[in-house]
């Protein structure tokens, strides 16, 4: 299945579950639906090319950081709205900020997560304006392009709190198959590449 669920660094099975997967982005009017996509691994980031959308995201020291690349409407003289639209599957109780800056994720009144809105701009550099809204199973991210058009959008949002790292479609925790070698002087692969820290034990794990 696709999208990206958020676990703790130091949990092998999860006490919660907040899984977050790209559905759709409207832009004046005209809906686009996420196309299905394979993740690209480098280091310790992960993307998703969906054609115009793209989902960025790098497990950081302080948690999650989610770029989202998002098709403007160039050439129009007025300001026109978008929103991207996330399904959102979790057990946390849920409170959006009174600004719509920030979704904050509880378990038992402590808060497990929070998201928060880092940056929102245009391809121009032009700060524009954007929110988010949690409710049910959607999160959504409603912006509002400047006068005089933009060809994208780009936003980034942070998830911080004890949820610190991320497993997604591809990139399973544990091992698919394991091999040891028993030979003085075998050859076990050809070329290597660091995956970062997938499993969350504080080392970075290899790509052969």
């Amino acid at each position: 299945p696709e999208g990206v669920d958020l676990v703790r660094r130091t949990e092998t099975e999860p006490t919660w579950r907040l899984r977050l997967s790209l559905r759709d982005v409207t832009t004046a009017g005209s809906r686009r639906h996420a196309e299905w996509a394979s993740p690209r691994a480098a280091g310790r980031t992960v993307s998703y090319e969906r054609g115009v959308l793209r989902e960025r995201y790098e497990n950081t020291e302080q948690g999650i950081l989610l770029g989202l690349t998002l098709p403007g409407i160039p050439g129009i003289d007025e300001a026109r709205e978008g929103e991207a639209s996330f399904d959102l599957d979790t057990d946390l109780h849920m409170e959006t900020s009174f600004d719509r800056r920030e979704v904050s994720f509880y378990e038992n009144g402590g808060r497990q997560v929070r998201l928060r809105l880092v940056r929102a701009e245009d391809d121009l550099g032009r700060d524009i304006s954007a929110g988010l809204t949690a409710r049910g199973k959607t999160l959504t991210l409603r912006y509002r392009s400047a006068a005089g058009g933009a060809s994208s959008i780009g936003i980034e949002l942070s998830l911080t709190g004890p949820a610190a790292s991320f497993t997604g479609q591809g990139l399973s925790v544990t091992p698919d198959w394991i091999a040891e070698i028993d030979q003085a002087g075998a050859q076990f692969g050809w070329s290597a590449s660091t995956a970062g820290d997938v499993n969350g034990d504080g080392y970075s794990d290899l790509i052969i």
